[in-house]
Parts: C-alpha cells; structure tokens; sequence
C-alpha cells in the first residue's frame, strides 16, 4: 500500500463536514468514549481543548466522531483523563466497520 504524506494533493482531509451516514462506526464509537469519559472525570471540552492545544468546537468534532482523532492524541487524551487508551475502545462491536 503505498504512503500518503501531508503534501500529497490526493490525501484525505479533515473530515469535520461528513454526515452523521458518512461517520465510520469506529470514529464515532471512541470519540463517544471520550465524551463519556471526560465528563466522567469532570472536565469540561474547554479545559480538555485548552490541555491539547485545540478548540472546544474542534472537542466536539472528535466526540461526535465527525473528525477522527489520530493515536497521538487520543493517547495524550488518555493520560489527561488519566485512563488507559484501551478504555475508548471498550463497548465496540466488532465487525466491518472499518472501511
């Protein structure tokens, strides 16, 4: 499979605009974990954001799933909510969901 860099112009984009259809399962599933845990620890979308270096608006674009939130950070995510990286995939069905 051949690499896609940054620079590439076929590379995929942010995917903030799809359509909750358009959503892969797995994206939605651990961006729903997220949510689920960070207001379990009583953080707000602004103190995580601000803890990451990114937007509010841009929390809820990984929580509903509508960007897809890359390794890095989800791991950097789970060490401010002081969970395992594990615990955003716990619940999921698996099956075909990715594409």
């Amino acid at each position: 499979m051949p690499r896609i860099s940054s620079n590439n112009q076929n590379a995929p984009n942010e995917r903030a605009f799809e359509t909750d259809s358009e959503r892969n399962p797995v994206d939605v599933h651990v961006g729903g974990r997220v949510r689920f845990l960070r207001i379990s620890a009583g953080v707000s979308e602004q103190e995580l954001g601000a803890a990451l270096g990114v937007t509010a608006e841009r929390m809820r674009a990984y929580e509903s799933g509508a960007t897809r939130i890359g390794p890095s950070l989800l791991y950097d995510v789970s060490k401010l909510l002081q969970c395992p990286p594990t615990a955003f995939f716990e619940g999921m069905k698996l099956g075909n969901s990715a594409r």
